[in-house]
């Protein structure tokens, strides 16, 4: 079985006048960036996007609650 990388980034921006605020998930295979399809912040988005960057076709569902 081969043996990757897999690299969870979480990161959080303030504006400088401390009006806005926002955070989510950055998540890299090998060094490579996989780019998020839907809501950075929610666990099943990431989780597709991962197995999708792999080579693998999801069906994805779910729910926020």
């Amino acid at each position: 079985m081969e043996k990757i990388k897999l690299e969870v980034i979480d990161w959080e921006h303030t504006c400088d006048d401390g009006c806005c605020y926002s955070w989510g998930t950055d998540v890299k295979i090998n060094g490579e960036k996989v780019v998020v399809k839907g809501d950075d912040n929610y666990i099943g988005d990431i989780l597709a996007s991962v197995l999708e960057h792999l080579g693998y076709e999801v069906d994805f569902t779910g729910t926020y609650s």
